[in-house]
C-alpha cells in the first residue's frame, strides 16, 4: 500500500504528536515548573509592552524571544495560564518536528514512504521529548526547530545552492548557538558534510559570512548586559571522573525522558523497553559504520559517516558537561533518527525491519501515555499556598524555594511577588519590591517555606499549609536573617 502524500503524512503525524500530549496537559497532575514559570512571566512581560526579553531572564544566553513570541501569541488568544504556554511550546516543537520530516523525505530523494511517517512518529512519541515537547525552558525549542530547519536547508538541493541559504545557515548556526549549543555539536558535521564536500568554496565563505553578521548582531545586542548564571559551556576536567558505566546509566535515562533537573523518576516498563532500544541502536550503529569503512574504505558511504559522528559527538559532548543534568542529552534523539533512517534501506529484510520499526512505534505510544500523570509536585500545593497568602492580604513573600518562588509569582498573576534568599536573581525587580515592602514595614510581607518549619511555630504567625508549606505574616528582620535571608 502506498503512503498518502507529503501533506496528508504531515498532518497525520502532526495530529499524533498532539493527540499524544493530550492526556497531560488535561490531566489532574499538570503544572509548570519553575523555570517554565520565568518563561511565562518573560512572555507576560512583553505582551504588555513592560520588557523586550530577548534571553532567559538573568542569563545572558540562551535566547528566548522566539519562544516568547510563541507564548505571548498564544497569550493573546487564550488568556495567561500554563495550559496556554505549553501549547505555545508544542507549536514551536510541531514546527521543528515538520523541519524533521521535510529531511527526512530530502534524504529520500524527494519520495515519500512509509518509512518516513514511521521514523518521524517514533520522534513524536520518542520518551526523552515526552515532556520536553511541551516544556518551556529558555531557548531549547528555539535550537530544536532551527536545527531541522536547517537539515532540510542543508539536503534540499535545489535551495541550498543559493547563496542566501548558504548565509542563512550561517546566521541559523549562530542563532543556535546563542540559543542552546548542545544542538550545535550534533549539527555541525552535517554542515561540514554538505560545504568542505563541495570543490566551490563560495558557498562556505557565504556561510563564514552568515555567522558574521549574526555574531555581530548579538555583540549589540548583549552590549551591557549583565548575567546572574553563567554556567560552564565545557568541563574537560570531568574527564577525570569518566566511569563507562555510570555515563551508560545516565544516557539510558536521558532517553527515558522521567526526570525532573537531575533527579530520575522511575518509568514504566514500556519505557524502558525504548530507552534501551535507542541505546542498543547506538552501539549497533558503532559496529556498522566500522564495517562501512573497513569494507567499502573509499567506497564507503560519507553521509553515513557524518550522521554518524552527529549521534557520536552529540553523545561525546555529555561527558564534558553537567551529566546529572540529563535534559543536555535531548539533541541526541533527532540525530540518532537521521541516522537510522538512513542506515535502514541498507539492512536486508526490510519488511522485517519495517514490523520491527512499527512494533517499537506502538510500545513508543504506551510510553506517552503513562506519562499522563508525570509529576514532581500537585499543581493544587502550589496554587493553595497562593490562596493562603491571598486570604491573609500577603502580597510580598520571602521564599525558601529557588523555583517555588517563580511559581507563586506566575500562578498569582503576580499579584504575589516574591524572592529567594539571595540579594540578587534572575530578576532583580521582584527582589527590589519584596525588599522595599519589608523596610517601609508593610503589612503583606510573608515568608513562606517548607515543612516543618525551622522555627517557633509558638512564636510567630504560623499557618501550616497541606502539610506541605508553611506561611509566617510579617515576619521580625531576625528571622528572616536566621533562615539565610540577605537583605543588605
Amino acid at each position: 500500500m502506498n503512503p498518502p502524500n507529503r501533506f496528508i503524512s504531515i498532518l497525520l503525524v502532526l495530529i499524533l504528536l498532539v493527540a499524544s500530549r493530550w492526556f497531560y496537559m488535561t490531566g489532574s497532575t499538570f503544572v509548570i515548573d519553575g523555570d517554565e514559570s520565568i518563561m511565562g512571566l518573560m512572555a507576560r512581560h512583553f505582551l504588555e509592552g513592560k520588557e523586550l526579553p530577548f534571553f532567559f531572564y538573568g542569563q545572558s544566553y540562551g535566547f528566548a524571544f522566539i519562544e516568547v513570541l510563541f507564548i505571548s501569541g498564544v497569550y493573546s488568544l487564550i488568556g495567561v495560564s500554563g495550559i496556554a504556554l505549553k501549547v505555545a511550546m508544542l507549536i514551536l516543537f510541531a514546527m521543528g518536528f515538520t523541519f524533521f520530516y521535510l529531511t527526512l523525505y530530502e534524504l529520500n530523494g524527494k519520495r515519500n514512504s512509509w518509512l518516513i511517517i514511521i521514523v518521524t512518529a517514533l520522534l513524536a512519541l520518542a520518551p526523552s521529548w515526552a515532556i520536553w515537547a511541551m516544556k518551556a525552558r529558555g531557548g531549547y525549542h528555539t535550537a530544536f526547530a532551527l536545527s531541522f530547519l536547517a537539515t532540510f536547508l542543508l539536503f534540499n538541493n535545489s535551495i541550498n545552492r543559493k547563496a542566501i541559504t548558504s548565509v542563512f545557515i550561517g546566521l541559523l548556526i549562530v542563532l543556535i548557538y546563542q540559543s542552546q549549543p548542545l544542538w550545535l555539536v550534533g549539527l555541525l558535521p552535517l554542515v561540514a558534510y554538505q560545504y568542505l564536500n563541495k570543490t566551490n568554496w563560495k558557498p562556505g565563505i557565504n556561510v563564514l559570512f552568515g555567522l558574521g553578521i549574526g555574531y555581530i548582531g548579538f555583540v549589540i545586542l548583549k552590549s551591557g548586559m549583565s548575567s546572574f548564571w553563567s554556567p560552564s559551556v565545557i568541563s574537560w576536567d570531568r574527564l577525570l571522573d569518566f566511569n563507562l558505566m555510570v555515563f551508560v546509566a545516565q544516557v539510558y535515562k536521558a532517553l527515558t525522558g522521567s526526570y525532573y533537573y537531575g533527579a530520575f523518576i522511575e518509568p514504566d516498563l514500556s519505557t524502558k523497553i525504548v530507552a534501551w532500544t535507542y541505546l542498543v541502536t547506538v552501539v549497533l550503529s558503532v559496529f556498522w559504520i566500522a564495517v562501512e569503512i573497513v569494507r567499502k574504505r573509499k567506497s564507503a558511504d560519507k553521509l553515513s559517516i557524518f550522521l554518524f559522528a552527529s549521534v557520536i559527538l552529540s553523545i561525546s559532548y555529555f561527558t564534558v558537561v553537567n551529566q546529572n543534568a540529563l535534559r543536555y542529552l535531548l539533541p541526541l534523539q533527532g540525530f540518532l533518527l537521521l541516522l537510522i533512517f538512513f542506515g535502514l534501506p541498507k539492512v536486508r529484510y526490510k519488511g522485517v525491519v519495517i514490523s520491527a520499526l512499527t512494533v517499537i512505534l506502538a510500545i513508543s505510544g504506551l510510553s506517552i501515555y503513562s506519562f499522563r500523570d508525570f509529576a514532581y509536585s500537585e499543581k493544587s500545593k502550589i496554587t493553595d499556598v497562593v490562596e493562603t497568602a491571598q486570604a491573609k492580604d500577603v502580597k510580598y513573600v520571602f521564599c525558601e524555594g529557588g523555583l517555588l518562588q517563580w511559581q507563586l509569582i506566575f500562578y498569582s498573576n503576580e499579584s504575589v511577588i516574591a524572592r529567594y534568599r539571595g540579594m540578587t536573581d534572575r530578576y532583580q525587580p521582584y527582589i527590589d519590591t519584596v525588599n522595599a515592602a519589608f523596610f517601609r514595614s508593610d503589612p503583606g510581607v510573608g515568608l513562606v517555606g517548607y515543612v516543618p518549619p525551622k522555627l517557633d511555630t509558638a512564636r510567630y504567625d504560623v499557618t501550616i499549609i497541606n502539610d506541605d508549606f508553611f506561611l509566617v505574616k510579617s515576619p521580625s528582620r531576625g528571622l528572616l536573617e536566621k533562615v539565610g535571608f540577605k537583605l543588605e
